[in-house]
Parts: C-alpha cells; sequence; structure tokens
C-alpha cells in the first residue's frame, strides 16, 4: 500500500509496462508484477512559467502552461532548458520587441510582434541568436534597407516608424541618415537595376528607393571671377569652365565627370611637387626663384 500526496504522482514500473498515479490517492501494489515502486513531487508552474515534455516512446513532445501543478502520464519526462531549468520563463514582449520562432518539425517561421505574451511551440526554436529582437525606430530623417534572403528582394524603410522583420528578413545595413538636397548639395545615385547614374537636385530631403544606392554627395563648384577649372567627362572630353561667365559661377558635376588636379611644384627652386590645383587663379602673379649660372673665361 502506498499514499500519494495532492501534489504527487506514483510511478509504477510493472514488468512490461510503466503506470503513473496521481494523488491524493491510496494505491494498493502487486509486488509479483511491480518492478519499482517511486512517488515524485509534480512540477508546480507559476502564471508566467511553461514546461516542455516528451514522451521517450512515441517522441512527441507537448507544452504545459501555468499556473497549474504538472502531471506526467506514462513514459513522460519533462526536458531542461540551456541552464538545465525545467521551469521556462514565458516571454513578454514589449512594443518595440518581436522574436521569430522557426518550428523544426515543419520548417516554418513564426513572427509574434509586442506587446504580447509568447509561450514557444514545443517544437520550436529562435531564429536569432539573441531571441528577443529591438525593431529598429527610425526617426524622421532616417532610413534603412531590408533583405529578403529568400528571394533577394529589397525594401527600403524611412521614418518614423518602427521596422520590424519578416519571417525571411534581415536589415541589409544599420540605419542611415538622408540626405538634404539644397542649393549647395546634389547626390550622385546609381540605380543598380540598370546600373545607370542620375544627379538628384531637387531640394527634398533625399532617401534612395528600393533599387538605388548613394554614390556620392556633391557640393556646389563656386568660381570667382578670376578661377578658371577643367572638368573631364567619360569619354576623356575636357571642358573649360570660367568664372567670368555667369553661366558657368557656379554648377554640380555631372555623372561620370571629375574635376582635373594639376600637380605643381613649389618651393623657391621648386624642388616640392605636392601642390594640388583644382581651380586656376587667372589673375596676374608673380614668383621668386632661384637659378645656378656658371660662366666660362
Amino acid at each position: 500500500m502506498k499514499f500519494v500526496s495532492r501534489d504527487e504522482q506514483l510511478f509504477v514500473e510493472n514488468l512490461t509496462t510503466q503506470s503513473v498515479v496521481s494523488g491524493p490517492k491510496v494505491v494498493f501494489t502487486n509486488p509479483l508484477t511491480t518492478k519499482s515502486l517511486e512517488a515524485r513531487k509534480a512540477l508546480s508552474l507559476g502564471s508566467l512559467e511553461y514546461c516542455v515534455i516528451k514522451n521517450i516512446i512515441s517522441g512527441k513532445r507537448r507544452v504545459q502552461v501555468g499556473p497549474k501543478l504538472v502531471m506526467l502520464e506514462p513514459y513522460d519526462v519533462i526536458l531542461k532548458d540551456a541552464q538545465g531549468k525545467k521551469n521556462r520563463q514565458i516571454i513578454s514582449l514589449k512594443a518595440n520587441e518581436f522574436i521569430r520562432f522557426i518550428d523544426n518539425k515543419s520548417g516554418k517561421i513564426r513572427v509574434v510582434r509586442g506587446e504580447d505574451v509568447v509561450v514557444p511551440g514545443a517544437d520550436e526554436e529562435f531564429v536569432d541568436q539573441k531571441g528577443v529582437m529591438q525593431a529598429m525606430d527610425l526617426k524622421i530623417w532616417e532610413y534603412v534597407k531590408v533583405q529578403n534572403i529568400n528571394t533577394g528582394a529589397v525594401r527600403t524603410e524611412r521614418g518614423e516608424e518602427l521596422v520590424f522583420l519578416d519571417p525571411f528578413e534581415e536589415y541589409i545595413d544599420c540605419k542611415k541618415t538622408a540626405i538634404e538636397v539644397d542649393d549647395e548639395t546634389a547626390v550622385l545615385v546609381r540605380n543598380k537595376r540598370s546600373g545607370q547614374q542620375h544627379l538628384v537636385t531637387e531640394k527634398i530631403l533625399f532617401v534612395p528607393s528600393n533599387d538605388e544606392e548613394i554614390m556620392e554627395v556633391r557640393s556646389l563648384v563656386k568660381l570667382a571671377d578670376y578661377e578658371a577649372c577643367i572638368v573631364r567627362d567619360n569619354t576623356g572630353k575636357d571642358s573649360f569652365y570660367f568664372g567670368s561667365n555667369e553661366e558657368e559661377r557656379s554648377f554640380f558635376l555631372p555623372p561620370h565627370a571629375q574635376l582635373v588636379q594639376l600637380l605643381w611644384s613649389r618651393g623657391r627652386r621648386r624642388e616640392l611637387r605636392d601642390l594640388v590645383i583644382t581651380k586656376l587663379d587667372l589673375r596676374p602673379m608673380y614668383m621668386s626663384f632661384e637659378v645656378s649660372c656658371c660662366f666660362a673665361f
């Protein structure tokens, strides 16, 4: 005879089978057919706890959520977490948090956004190493690009908003600041789908589209009345711009163009050749120099 309390279970190992008796109960057993008896305390789960149970015969898993006493069935075992604990904490998500689970049995990915309370499935584990992920918060002047690694598609999200990832998405990079295009600032942009470049001069807070990337932020080139510069295009042709010409006094470099840099010598004997000039000063100037002369008599 065995007395089983309300919070206990009696595990009876018979000759060929196992049975479980949950309390409160008085149990009579046959010593001829009983190999062993073991009374175990039932696992107590709090209101924010759960546990994962596995049947070692069928291999099936199930989840029990508190608050409750967990009563096991024959051949059941409670699986421990990575820290060796049977009681696992239910995940509480804030409004700016999300979590992604993958079902090892079906391969499906489940995404849960806050505010919410989440209990992982019996066969689920975290997709992301961190587990709970922070949504990316974007201010009105910020943006971020997100790529679907399953399809390769890219989407651009701009503020103000919280950006959550879908099942197969990843941030391509950290959030970036939009470019303020004004009278003195332009943006050189490449379309990655077509490969073409174009210059954005419209006065906007510029954010590249899904297929665009920012190659360079260009400042307005300004020439004084006495200055000139040389612009070389992609064919190698040089064009001369003069500040005395009203239409050429200020301009943005077009796509595939660059200012030609001239390398000049400096110093009294012109021994240093590290003076880089992009704007030529057309005013009359004088310079001192030294010469060495040899006279023969």
